[in-house]
């Protein structure tokens, strides 16, 4: 199974990605949901990395693995990742 994602950005211009498993996809997915710049990505990775923006860590890992299947420690990892990514943002716009 290859499982594609395309984003399109504001500008108009275009990323294309294959992926052969849902685990990375799912990473790629969350990763772009905490990007500054808008983009179409899927909800549920919106809101995964919504709850881990509210504090709400635990939450987060469990939409994380009912959506992607994924073991506890890859969600915790996963979702500490995101924790990482939206709190190097926040310093970089302090």
């Amino acid at each position: 199974m290859i499982l594609n994602l395309v984003i399109r950005h504001t500008d108009g211009t275009k990323e294309s990605y294959k992926f052969t498993d849902v685990k990375n996809y799912a990473l790629h997915c969350v990763d772009l949901s905490v990007r500054e710049e808008p983009m179409d990505v899927p909800t549920w990775a919106e809101d995964v990395a919504a709850l881990v923006r509210e504090g709400m860590k635990m939450s987060a890992v469990k939409l994380y693995r009912e959506i992607t299947g994924a073991s506890l420690m890859d969600a915790v990892d996963t979702v500490r990742r995101i924790e990482h990514e939206i709190n190097k943002q926040e310093t970089k716009d302090d």
